[in-house]
């Protein structure tokens, strides 16, 4: 395939539109565990179930991944009542009614843990699990940050370029590449993000993060795809007022998360057209290859640009997909 599709919402290979039993069976065993690894990192084992089985993997493989994670690398909450008061909640009132009562307070923070809390919200809704969706409203509260100052009103500028002035306004990057608030505090960082475009569907800023990722390559501008594309997701949970709201403190995120990455240099239409044009490998062999891999970064990804594609026909996507599993140059 060259990276299109004829119908958004075609599906190829063995890919799986609701969730298997290996999956809920998974995830029910999973469901008790810490936002947080042993190290300190992030928990990715509920994201990467989902992107497997999406994917079309096998329950061995799902098994496999269980056995990875849980008892070596992951503790269970030693408080759960956070997570019981969630729970009780959802089995009440169901997933929809809960996650919208709670998202007007979490559309404040939409990056906090790099991203992965509302990435495991997403994706907890997307099974249709309601233990996960209690865990992730759960980790979404434990780990909750807010970026200082007000996020942009939204103008004329497309992403792209607001992201390459951002890339010329000789901004402080933080402490690492997880301090989105040392950027977003910055006076010159709001003046210089102030006339981005700011759109509830969110397409512009997930087109000028695909860009930073052509470009950046690595784990930052990576989380920046699979975090606004988890934004898309909770945001047409959203309603009222709560829509717009959201959509600027993403985009405010989206950016500080450019800048905290390295502000990689955006290529030109001409590059990624290019990118665009280039011939990839058939789907189902680059869907194969993130079923194999053993790097939970590589099926995430691959999952949010096959959804991305089918949902915006744009052929970087599959481009992004070939070149994370060493398939594209």
């Amino acid at each position: 395939m060259r990276g299109t599709i004829d119908t958004p919402t075609e599906v190829l290979g063995p890919e799986r539109a609701v969730a298997s039993p290996a999956l809920i069976e998974a995830l029910d065993r999973q469901v008790g565990y810490d936002a947080r690894t042993r190290q300190g990192l992030s928990n990715h084992l509920p994201m990467e179930l989902l992107a497997l089985d999406r994917l079309g993997a096998s329950p061995d493989r799902l098994e496999a991944m269980l056995d990875r994670w849980a008892g070596h690398m992951l503790d269970e909450r030693s408080d759960t009542t956070v997570f019981d008061a969630y729970r009780a909640e959802v089995r009440a009132d169901g997933i929809e009614t809960t996650v919208a009562d709670h998202l007007p307070r979490f559309v404040e923070s939409p990056s906090s843990e790099w991203f992965h809390s509302m990435i495991r919200l997403a994706y907890a809704v997307d099974a249709g699990h309601e233990g996960q969706v209690a865990s992730a409203l759960t980790d979404w509260t434990t780990y909750e940050r807010l970026l200082p100052g007000e996020p942009p009103p939204g103008g004329p500028l497309p992403g792209v370029e607001v992201f390459e002035s951002l890339r010329s306004a000789g901004l402080e990057r933080g402490w690492s590449q997880a301090d989105l608030a040392a950027v977003a505090r910055q006076s010159r960082f709001a003046e210089v993000l102030a006339p981005v475009i700011v759109e509830d569907t969110l397409d512009d800023i997930a087109a000028a993060v695909a860009a930073a990722h052509v470009a950046g390559a690595n784990l930052a501008t990576l989380h920046l795809v699979t975090g606004v594309h988890a934004a898309r997701a909770v945001g047409r949970l959203t309603t009222g007022a709560s829509t717009r709201r959201f959509a600027r403190r993403v985009v405010q995120a989206a950016a500080a998360g450019y800048v905290a990455a390295g502000a990689v240099p955006i290529p030109t239409r001409a590059e990624l057209d290019a990118r665009r044009a280039t011939p990839v490998p058939d789907w189902d062999v680059v869907r194969s290859a993130a079923v194999a891999s053993a790097d939970v970064h590589v099926t995430k990804l691959v999952y949010t640009c096959r959804t991305e594609l089918a949902a915006t026909g744009d052929p970087l996507y599959a481009w992004l997909a070939a070149r994370a599993v060493g398939l594209a140059a």
